[in-house]
């Protein structure tokens, strides 16, 4: 039980600073146990499927789109869709706090 509650402090505590934190394997275990991993699952799921609703619902309007003759807004969409797929390029704390 002590495990858990200073698995709590040490998420909590890199929670407020912002920063990442590496677990141990004892402290997966501890995860685990509590069920926060079926719960991660559980929330994983629900995103997935909102994010699949919304791309049916963006392919659903760019077809619209085609079909009304509005090929360049069809187009500009597709695009923003695209662009929204692709990896977005992280910048390294050390080089932000130089700037």
């Amino acid at each position: 039980m002590e495990s858990i509650i200073d698995l709590d402090r040490k998420i909590s505590r890199a929670i407020e600073q912002g920063r990442g934190i590496r677990l141990s394997d004892e402290e997966l275990d501890a995860l685990v146990s509590t069920g926060a991993i079926e719960q991660l699952k559980a929330a994983a799921i629900k995103a997935l499927a909102e994010l699949s609703a919304r791309r049916q619902q963006q392919r659903a309007e760019i077809r619209q789109l085609q079909q009304d003759g509005k090929q360049a807004e069809a187009a500009r969409q597709a695009l923003e869709r695209v662009q929204e797929m692709l990896p977005k390029r992280r910048i390294p704390r050390a080089k932000l706090g130089s700037r």
